[in-house]
């Protein structure tokens, strides 16, 4: 089993410090690897005032950067002289929500299948009381090779606050967010974590006030999306409006219409909201 598999020398784990020090996002939630292992991680991320949302539940936008984080460093450390490769298919699964006095979240992941370009893999996210928050997995591509070297941290580090959803019609079903140089990833673009997360937030604000709590939410990435296009269009719509679930699919679009990212998410309604 890929979990068995004994752990790297304590260089690789140094290494994958070092990689996360240098990554606008990584460096941004300040992610911790513990361990790494051949197909195996486990890293701590800290809960600070920025991770929550104003109603006290876990923001989206580090939801989707640790569950990316996890599956993401599950496969490529199964490949020797990995340089790395973007996410092709992600879902999460939420569970709860962290303990209110939890002061960090530990994710735990592990490999389940490689192939020659691509491997799939999945992790859980506890909170400090080994509360379940999240299970995750997904594919990632993995391509060996010289990987960037790692530079200074940057200068613009990623902040789940900083990201603001800008309504182009008043229910949210079409909006908009910023992109910046802090959401990139080592490989130049809008790291995928972050793509993910922000369409998780765009549907929270797509369904907010109608008693929704998300269950899965599944993601493509279909195209890369780099900070210089400054923004993206978010457009949403039900594909499932029932009385107690609901599914809404989301679709991240450049600037010139081409979608970069289709998610769809589907959610219950809490019993509160039904006899309301």
């Amino acid at each position: 089993m890929p979990g068995a598999l004994p752990l790297r020398t304590l260089a690789d784990l140094e290494s994958l410090v070092e990689h996360l020090r240098g990554s606008a996002v990584e460096s941004g939630l300040r992610a911790e690897p513990l361990t790494v292992g051949r197909g195996h991680l486990t890293a701590r991320l800290p809960l600070t005032e920025g991770s929550r949302t104003p109603d006290g539940r876990l923001s989206r936008l580090v939801l989707g950067p640790l569950a990316d984080l996890g599956v993401g460093v599950a496969v490529n450390s199964a490949v020797v002289d990995s340089a790395g490769g973007p996410t092709v298919e992600l879902t999460v699964a939420i569970a709860g929500e962290p303990d209110p006095d939890a002061q960090f979240l530990v994710v735990e992941s592990e490999l389940v299948s490689m192939s020659s370009a691509a491997g799939m893999a999945r992790c859980v996210i506890r909170d400090y009381l080994d509360v379940v928050v999240a299970h995750a997995w997904g594919v990632t591509a993995a391509f060996p090779g010289v990987a960037d070297p790692v530079g200074e941290p940057p200068t613009d580090r990623f902040d789940p606050q900083s990201v603001v959803v800008e309504p182009l019609a008043a229910d949210f079903s079409r909006a908009r967010v910023s992109l910046d140089r802090s959401m990139v990833s080592s490989r130049g673009n809008v790291h995928g974590g972050v793509l993910a997360g922000i369409a998780m937030t765009v549907q929270d604000a797509f369904q907010a006030g109608s008693g929704a709590h998300g269950l899965t939410f599944a993601v493509q990435f279909l195209r890369p999306a780099a900070p210089q296009l400054g923004h993206l269009e978010c457009h949403s719509e039900f594909v499932r409006r029932g009385r107690t679930f609901r599914t809404v699919r989301t679709r991240l679009l450049r600037p010139d219409g081409v979608v970069v990212l289709e998610a769809t998410g589907t959610s219950v309604i809490s019993a509160e909201a039904e006899t309301s």
